[in-house]
């Protein structure tokens, strides 16, 4: 039997070869010139050569249960390294094995980018993730870099985002040179009725040898039914000055929802780890109810 069986194989073999040699292109099918068939395995080098103006090049079915559908390992000299292509959870997936490690980069059907520490994009281990609007999201770790990081404009993502510097500390994001940040502070309308005696604040102090510049402050104010009286317009502010960096007029008696907006300051002075504040124009407003979210755009200057 093993005679047989060994007879047949060689009866397959020479037929392919003899194929390969007089036929090379059958249809759509791509045959492989060289070196064929021995014990179920290619000699020495598989070469695909596909030069039709419409060709399909190397094409791999399979997949089932999100098994393998193709795998590549290193046998000869260092070995062990393997490079894995799948399907696992339905993302179009590639695995790069190294002893105890396993990194995976590909899509999801969620239409994102991923690189996670795992065979699996949609398990534990998500490293880095990018979406179809360009947006990264480090999902763990830090982002280090050996140049400079130049942004048009940056948000923080809120309070406790801190970098990691090269000495090994952190500071927080905001805090960095070059960085535009954008803060929303939402206001009450009992805020509103004392802005002039207490004013609000939109940026905290830097600390010392820093200093705050904003670049534009944005105001979406909700009417919710009553005017406020006695003041009206409403200024940014340095704390404890009475120069006002940005001026809105008009702005806590409207009759209706209004978003206003204004970029630079209207004053050359700049004050080292002060904070920058809201207030009301002349006096503490009266009676009304209208509240506002208030979206800060800055940068710090280390001086």
């Amino acid at each position: 039997m093993k005679k047989l069986i060994t007879f047949l194989l060689f009866i397959v073999a020479s037929n392919i070869n003899a194929q390969i040699k007089t036929n090379p292109i059958i249809g759509d099918t791509i045959y492989i010139p060289g070196k064929i068939i021995h014990g179920g395995y290619f000699i020495d080098k598989l070469t695909l050569d596909d030069n039709k103006a419409t060709g399909t090049g190397l094409i791999v079915t399979g997949g089932g249960g999100s098994k393998p559908m193709a795998t590549f390992t290193r046998d000869v000299g260092t070995t062990g390294p393997e490079i894995t292509l799948h399907g696992n959870s339905g993302h179009a997936t590639q695995t790069y094995s190294w002893n105890t490690y396993e990194y995976s980069i590909g899509t999801t059907t969620g239409n994102k980018f991923r690189i996670a520490d795992h065979t699996n994009l949609a398990g534990t281990g998500l490293r880095l993730e990018l979406d179809s609007s360009g947006n990264f999201d480090f999902q763990a770790g830090n982002l280090t870099t050996t140049g400079d990081v130049t942004a048009a404009s940056f948000d923080a993502g809120g309070t406790g985002t801190d970098v990691l510097l090269d000495d090994g500390t952190t500071t927080p994001l905001a805090s960095i040179n070059g960085i535009y940040t954008n803060q929303k502070v939402s206001i009450s309308s009992a805020q509103f009725l004392s802005s002039n005696t207490t004013p609000i604040e939109l940026v905290a102090a830097p600390g010392a040898g820093k200093l705050v510049r904003i670049m534009n402050v944005s105001i979406n104010f909700d009417y919710l039914g009553t005017a406020y009286t006695a003041a009206s317009g409403l200024e940014v502010i340095y704390t404890g000055e009475t120069n006002a960096l940005i001026s809105f007029n008009n702005l806590l008696n409207v009759t209706a929802d209004v978003i206003k907006g204004a970029s630079g300051s209207t004053i050359s002075t700049q004050l080292e780890n002060t904070a920058i504040e809201l207030r009301a124009v002349g006096a503490d407003p009266e009676t009304g109810t209208g509240t506002a979210d208030v979206i800060v755009t800055y940068e710090i200057i280390d001086l």
